[in-house]
């Protein structure tokens, strides 16, 4: 049966000022409860339970992330200085060096597009700081692609590791299809074409094709490749999961000329992703979320787009995001997704 390992608990813990940055503190924790789930996300250390030892529940609840976004607000630095001087107790403070101390990954995340703190600005135990890079947070209309760029940093750092593909029960319909797609991709071109590819020790990919100097439309061009694994069962996080690992070994497998190459002759270098899980069937939930969920939303890259998409051998046909959902998703990378819905329909529907 297909299992997955998901984020733990308080993998990413919010280290914010209330007086500094509470909206954009909310704002950020739903943003990566939605993509993580809410129980990997951390916000407020100060809603402890009464009669708790602080340090110990800081320790504790700080050394279970794997990532801590420190949020640097306007007022971040002058509150800052000010309870040091009146040696006022500072959560925020204590915080950060706890993550310092336990070497915790820490990502500063500039409220409005605030600068860092200097070196020099900072206490003694939080100077580390200053040299760690940092990402932005602004208002809107840029608060969308700031938080996409986070979400695929924080995916690199916490995405599951492990996803066990397990076996479809169907096994006739699933070499049927796979040999029917083989075909379509070596008459497109494709005259690379793997099989049994291992990604890690639990997660193989049954084949594995890449068509160069490929062009789906709109003046782009770059390398198209074509990722199969099969499932005994799927969810939407373990679709999405997938998408990602296989994104993963694309980047890893692309020519590094390429993009030159498509420059030199004049388009718009991108690569292209199809990761297909196969598997005997989809619950009517995961089937609906695939095919209203805009892939671009989740991970937004120029030089890459993919499409991930399950074949169902039970409905003989593919599952994937077919159409805008909304009025406002025709403005996020429709053009494009057009053209490569087209490379689907052509080359992944036997």
């Amino acid at each position: 049966m297909a299992a997955e390992r998901s984020v733990k608990d308080n993998a990413i813990f919010i280290s914010y000022r209330r007086s500094d940055s509470q909206d954009l503190a909310g704002r950020l924790y739903d943003r990566l409860a939605d993509q993580f789930g809410p129980t990997a996300v951390f916000q407020d250390v100060d809603s402890m339970p009464y009669g708790v030892d602080f340090q110990a529940h800081l320790n504790q609840t700080v050394g279970n992330a794997q990532v801590v976004l420190a949020i640097i607000g306007p007022t971040w630095l002058p509150t800052l200085l000010d309870r040091a001087q009146k040696s006022d107790i500072d959560w925020v403070r204590l915080e950060l060096e706890t993550a310092i101390a336990q070497g915790i990954m820490i990502i500063p995340v500039r409220a409005g597009g605030v600068d860092m703190p200097k070196t020099d600005q900072l206490p003694k135990s939080l100077r580390t700081l200053a040299s760690f890079h940092s990402a932005q947070a602004r208002p809107n209309p840029d608060f969308g692609r700031d938080m996409d760029r986070l979400i695929y940093r924080l995916q690199e750092i916490i995405e599951p590791e492990i996803l066990v593909s397990g076996q479809c029960k169907d096994r006739v319909a699933l070499q049927q299809y796979l040999s029917a797609a083989t075909k379509r991709l070596q008459q497109a071109g494709s005259l690379d074409i793997r099989q049994k590819v291992a990604f890690n020790s639990s997660l193989n990919f049954n084949r594995v094709a890449k068509i160069l100097d490929f062009e789906p439309g709109l003046g782009m061009r770059g390398e198209a490749l074509f990722i199969f694994a099969e499932f005994a069962s799927l969810n939407f996080s373990q679709f999405q999961q997938f998408s990602s690992q296989a994104l993963t070994w694309a980047r890893a497998d692309v020519n590094p000329k390429s993009a030159g190459q498509a420059f030199y002759n004049f388009r718009v270098p991108t690569h292209l992703c199809f990761a297909v899980a196969v598997v005997d069937s989809l619950d009517d939930k995961t089937r609906d979320a695939i095919r209203t969920t805009n892939p671009i939303k989740r991970r937004a890259d120029l030089l890459w787009y993919e499409l991930p998409v399950v074949f169902e051998l039970a409905e003989g046909d593919l599952c994937y995001y077919d159409a805008a959902a909304t009025f406002l998703e025709n403005f996020r990378g429709e053009l494009p997704l057009q053209k490569i819905r087209n490379v689907v329909r052509e080359l992944l529907i036997p």
